[in-house]
């Protein structure tokens, strides 16, 4: 199952090794879950349709199934013979946990190889914490991939159609003026949080007037996997280092601000840095 359709490692490599099914499975535990609802599902349901289209531009089609895993993936196996599952490694709650933990063991039973990739930094059953923060920044630090020119995607196989939140018994969310689901709708929040929301965000995020139009707003493209917190990262490190390029170059008078100093001062050899912190990178990093 890709949540997104770019920068996915998982699709690169499963794209070079031929014929790939695309698949995502609306899972009964899940939809029944307290922890989701009629608001998680719409937004999911935007996200997958904008994810079709992109993946039909591509030659491959978005496969959909009902039902509980693995048994969804053991009757495509007994009709279609899976040679391989590459997927993310999923941070979700007790449900999605246990899930893995039985598709985990499907696939060892059947010999099917299941190639995961991180997506958060996140790793499991880490004995202990100390040079967390080194692995986290190395991987957030790798390249981030584009998706392949073209998939070769897998054919005799019924694609079912996307089911709304109505169709999967779900009460219509009674929200208003939410956010729409989707990996172009993730960049441009993105893009103008970098741009123009982020401006204030290090005095105005935590009030309750302006915090909706300064804070990232990134949270459900993260949550959904419309967008990839290596992209946010990197995004916002090269914001921060263009802030603070412009604003060590940009002078009143024509000379630096350290230059400033140093001849307000009296020539004493002092090295001085600006107090101020660029907003992006304090909210970024």
């Amino acid at each position: 199952f890709f949540r997104r359709l770019q920068r996915e490692k998982e699709l690169a490599e499963a794209a070079a090794r031929g014929p790939v099914l695309c698949l995502y499975v609306y899972e009964p535990e899940l939809i029944s879950s307290p922890e989701l609802g009629a608001l998680h599902y719409t937004f999911i349901h935007e996200s997958l349709v904008q994810l079709r289209e992109d993946l039909r531009a591509l030659g491959a089609e978005l496969t959909v199934r009902v039902g509980t895993m693995p048994d969804v993936l053991e009757q495509i196996h007994r009709e279609h013979s899976i040679t391989a599952l590459y997927s993310h490694r999923e941070t979700g709650n007790r449900i999605t946990y246990d899930r893995d933990l039985r598709v985990a063991d499907w696939a060892a039973e059947r010999g099917v190889p299941w190639h995961e990739w991180g997506q958060f930094g996140v790793i499991r059953r880490l004995k202990t914490r100390d040079g967390w923060a080194r692995r986290w920044a190395r991987t957030m630090s790798k390249p981030v991939l584009d998706a392949p020119e073209s998939i070769q995607g897998y054919r005799g196989i019924l694609a079912e159609d996307l089911r709304t939140p109505s169709e999967l018994g779900l009460r219509d969310a009674s929200q208003v003026d939410v956010q729409i689901g989707g990996e172009r709708q993730a960049h441009e929040t993105l893009d103008s949080f970098l741009e123009e929301r982020g401006a204030g965000y290090r005095f105005e995020m935590s009030s309750p007037v302006v915090a909706g139009t300064s804070c990232s707003r990134l949270s459900p493209y993260l949550a959904w996997g419309n967008i990839s917190v290596k992209t946010v990262y990197q995004r916002g490190r090269r914001k921060s280092k263009r802030s603070r390029k412009k604003r060590s170059t940009s002078t009143h008078d024509g000379r630096s601000p350290s230059a400033r100093f140093n001849r307000a001062s009296g020539g004493t050899a002092i090295s001085c840095r600006s107090s101020r912190t660029s907003r992006i990178s304090s909210s970024m990093q």
